[in-house]
């Protein structure tokens, strides 16, 4: 039952930040075609981009799973994989999946750009966010060990 347990929160956190990134993704795309003269985003190409984003997240995720290699790369090298993995991918998929076929190149430039300045801004806030929660918990801890040691393991006077 407790991998059965883990695995759900996995895939859920996964699902959560794909659908993030998703969302960012096609608004992004959508305002950037629209800046461009054109109105509609295909079905098939929101897809697409749906799939793209569950694979980044997969990429994301495997670079800080505690239970791969990577837990031993220097955590700068891991927060750069972080960023460069997702972008890979989606640059790679734009092209192979044509999603700016016909278009300017600022436009899928444009896109890159923002897209990669979105991961990265979302990296520093999670970072951040991990950070404050370590540092409450921590405070947490020291304060139940101290109250832990002047009443006995019991926890009695």
């Amino acid at each position: 039952m407790k991998n059965w347990k883990k695995w759900i929160r996995a895939e859920m956190d996964t699902e959560f930040f794909a659908c993030v990134h998703w969302v960012s993704l096609l608004w992004c795309y959508s305002m950037i075609r629209w800046f461009f003269g054109v109105d509609g985003v295909s079905f098939l190409v929101i897809t697409e981009m749906g799939i793209v984003c569950y694979l980044m997240t997969i990429g994301q995720r495997v670079v800080f799973c505690d239970e791969r290699i990577y837990k031993k790369i220097n955590p700068i090298v891991r927060n750069i994989l972080w960023v460069f993995i997702p972008s890979v991918l989606m640059i790679v998929a734009q092209f192979l999946l044509g999603w700016f076929s016909g278009m300017p190149d600022v436009t899928w430039i444009s896109f890159d750009i923002i897209m990669i300045l979105f991961l990265a801004v979302v990296e520093v806030c999670i970072h951040k966010f991990y950070e404050d929660d370590t540092a409450v918990l921590n405070d947490l801890l020291v304060k139940y060990q101290g109250g832990a040691r002047q009443d006995g393991p019991s926890g009695e006077k």
